[in-house]
């Protein structure tokens, strides 16, 4: 499929050929309820935890550990409100340059008595010796994700989830680790085995899936959904599930992961051009070590949403910020902020995000176009 002028794949990508015809052929031949006893409903059950069986086999963890859900947003939501019905308010740590969907759970937490401390992430990292510092004997969980989705930072998950588990020791009390990695999955390694979180949240729609599924990941036994439905999923997300989708998403993860290799060197290949080719008057704001290849962000002395308007009447299409909120900007605002990016900085940001479909001339042209708007401005 192609996209001439689009670098928003961070926000969405579009689904995949083998994902919409596996959609289809899924949703015509098994299209009976999975939770009914009778022929087609056992058909149609035992086609679900296929799905299930080969995403787990995909990321070498346990198929009774992988919960679909309508994507990673709910997945993060499971993981939060199941905090609401603890019995006794604690604290819980996240950084400040994580999704909306997660910085949006502060209210409700902290109006049922829990502690909210949010870390800042200085050029986008999380520090380890910050983390140590915040945790106290309240701790219950921990939430800091593996990739940013505004920036593109990647965090050492692994020597995060360390410093957790070695204070675990001195308490004698389980921390829940959660991570939304959903940006990750299908474009860079993921080993959630050897990262030791406890849970994790997928969107199939960033790696070519479709929109309105994804998948948590779990191995925390005190998580319980605050939404009870029908109890399905092992009661952690009623409501039937959405099995065309499933098997849709199972076949855009196995061809991204088949893929990634080759799409990564390319993606590393566009993202270097797009730097070489800005002029001194854009400023890079994602460094490149440590950060994906698949986003970066500049900034002009233009205001993000101008220069946005701009680029799309050029025929580009690019973000001011996070796609999942009428308050985007506010809220790439808000992670530059932690990022302790300067001010002058963060009203002109702009988030540029690659894709396989992307090519070197249009990666090219977009730098340019930047340049040339940019420029008028100085």
């Amino acid at each position: 499929m192609k996209t001439t002028g689009y670098f928003d794949h961070a926000a969405t990508t579009f689904p995949s050929i083998k994902a919409l015809e596996r959609y289809r052929s899924a949703a015509l031949e098994y299209w009976a309820n999975p939770s009914t006893r009778y022929p087609e409903g056992r058909k149609s059950h035992a086609y679900l935890e296929t799905m299930r069986d080969s995403i787990a086999k995909m990321l070498d963890v346990r198929p009774n550990h992988i919960i679909f859900t309508s994507g990673a947003t709910e997945a993060n939501d499971i993981v939060f409100q199941s905090l609401l019905l603890r019995l006794s308010p604690g604290e819980v740590i996240i950084s400040g340059i994580e999704h909306s969907s997660i910085i949006q759970q502060q209210r409700a937490l902290e109006q049922t008595g829990w502690k909210v401390i949010m870390l800042k992430a200085p050029h986008g990292f999380v520090d380890p010796k910050d983390l140590a510092k915040a945790l106290t004997p309240k701790t219950r969980l921990v939430s800091i994700m593996s990739l940013n989705n505004a920036v593109g930072t990647l965090q050492d998950i692994p020597a995060l989830t360390g410093i957790v588990r070695e204070y675990e020791k001195t308490t004698g009390r389980a921390i829940h680790f959660h991570t939304d990695a959903t940006q990750q999955l299908g474009k860079l390694p993921i080993d959630l085995l050897s990262w030791d979180v406890d849970s994790a949240s997928f969107g199939a729609h960033k790696f070519h899936g479709p929109k309105g599924v994804g998948f948590l990941y779990n191995t925390f036994q005190g998580v319980e959904n605050l939404s009870k439905g029908g109890g399905q999923e092992a009661g952690m997300r009623g409501g039937t599930e959405n099995l065309a989708g499933i098997a849709s998403m199972e076949a855009a993860l196995a061809e991204a992961l088949a893929n990634q290799k080759r799409v990564t060197e390319h993606v590393t290949r566009l993202n270097d051009l797009f730097r070489q080719t800005l002029k001194s008057h854009v400023t890079v704001l994602t460094q490149r070590e440590h950060s994906s290849p698949y986003i970066i962000t500049v900034s002009t002395a233009l205001p993000a949403e101008v220069m946005v308007r701009m680029l799309i009447e050029r025929g580009f299409s690019v973000s001011a910020g996070s796609a999942c909120s009428s308050n985007a900007r506010a809220k790439g605002q808000r992670v530059l902020e932690m990022m302790e990016v300067t001010p002058e900085h963060r009203g002109g940001a702009i988030r540029i995000s690659f894709s396989d479909s992307n090519t070197e001339e249009e990666t090219v042209s977009l730098a340019r176009a930047i340049n040339t708007v940019a420029k008028e401005t100085v």
